[in-house]
């Protein structure tokens, strides 16, 4: 029998190989081609911690002898021991508690104040860059006053917070961004020697009215990433604060203000933390004044409070607000004293000097500054100021 010779056509087998073969190519074409498995994309970057440093004196008032001492060694040198300090900061403030109204106003006398127009140029160049106008001396010299201030304010490039030359220009909160932090700024007074607000379209002195300054500091609130808030309040030369202080301290806290810088007492009052509605604020009730002629007679050997009147704190606040996480504030004072050469012979120096470098010192002001050191730690709190001896 021959062997059987092979089929011209293709076996079972092989037909099922070449209908897969087809079928893959036919796929192949069908199908789109298999990509790289995509990388995913790079997160962005961790927005970065922001912070600023904001500093706070109390009073500055303007007295004849005040004046005197700065005509004739000029205004630097009233405060050039703690004009560093202003410098550094990212926003220094002060309570500015008398009209520059050379102009339209009269010679200052006791209790009426009035300052030179150079007044605002030779702060600015010290280092402040925030005033409050909101005090019981703001309309020492009337309405016309009032705009004359604000007018060398502007001029000296000075941010001011707490008059206007109308109500809602002095109800307009101050808009600020220090360092990539919102700050909005409002000031207050709970004390007029004279209430001149009347018209609406003329010059105002913001008051302390609960029912419409808690809705603004809400409202200042958003947006903000701190709220401050100036007020002029509390008991001359009481050391504590009143029950009106602490109240309006709770509420204002309560409606969103992370600091609140007092004055008006002339003598320093304690700095706490305040907790009201789930926040909590720092609350300075009185930064005492910063530079005056009162307790000018006051010398070393004398009883201590006799010379509380020309104690003063410069309060440093650090914000920091790291990113996705809530602001933190921490704070710290700088114990502050007026020299004052009253009864010497000689032309009258009257000047502010830190508390803690007193080493240098002539040995009768050294000893002032290391009897003021513990009386003003005592007052402000222990938390604020550290137990270090003077050097």
């Amino acid at each position: 029998m021959k062997p059987e010779e092979p089929s011209s056509h293709p076996g079972p087998a092989s037909r099922r190989a070449s209908l897969l073969l087809l079928g893959g190519l036919a796929l192949g074409l069908i199908l789109p081609r298999r990509l790289p498995h995509p990388q995913p994309p790079a997160p962005p970057p961790a927005a970065p911690s922001r912070a600023f440093m904001l500093v706070a004196v109390g009073d500055i008032m303007m007295h004849q002898d005040v004046k005197r001492s700065a005509e004739v060694f000029g205004f630097d040198a009233l405060w050039a021991d703690v004009a560093p300090l202003l410098k550094e900061a990212d926003l220094a403030f002060g309570n500015l508690e008398t009209p520059v109204a050379p102009v339209t106003g009269r010679a200052g006398v006791p209790f009426v104040f009035n300052a030179p127009a150079a007044l605002p140029q030779a702060l600015k160049a010290a280092g402040w860059s925030l005033l409050s106008t909101a005090n019981n001396h703001a309309f020492d010299q009337g309405p016309k006053g009032i705009r004359e201030t604000l007018q060398h304010l502007d001029d000296a490039r000075l941010l001011h917070a707490g008059s206007g030359v109308s109500k809602a220009a002095a109800e307009q909160p101050l808009l600020l961004e220090r360092q990539g932090l919102k700050v909005a700024v409002l000031a207050f007074t709970d004390i007029f020697n004279a209430d001149l607000n009347g018209k609406a379209d003329s010059p105002w002195v913001r008051p302390l009215d609960l029912e419409e300054a808690l809705p603004a500091v809400r409202a200042a609130r958003v947006g903000a990433d701190v709220v401050v808030v100036s007020v002029h309040w509390g008991n001359e030369y009481q050391h504590q604060p009143s029950p009106r202080q602490k109240e309006a301290a709770h509420a204002l806290v309560g409606a969103g203000a992370d600091l609140i810088l007092g004055h008006h007492p002339h003598v320093l009052q304690p700095m706490a933390w305040v907790e009201a509605e789930g926040r909590k604020g720092l609350v300075a009730y009185s930064l005492g004044n910063f530079i005056s002629n009162q307790d000018r007679t006051w010398r070393p050997g004398q009883p201590v409070p006799d010379g509380d009147n020309r104690d003063g704190a410069l309060l440093r606040v650090a914000f920091a607000k790291p990113a996705g996480a809530p602001l933190r504030m921490e704070g710290s004072v700088e114990p502050l004293w007026t020299e004052n050469s009253w009864g010497r012979p000689g032309p009258r120096v009257i000047r502010v000097r830190r508390v803690q470098p007193a080493g240098e010192a002539a040995p009768e002001l050294r000893t002032a500054l290391e009897v003021r050191y513990p009386r003003i730690r005592t007052i402000v709190g222990t938390a604020w100021l550290p137990e270090a001896p003077v050097r």
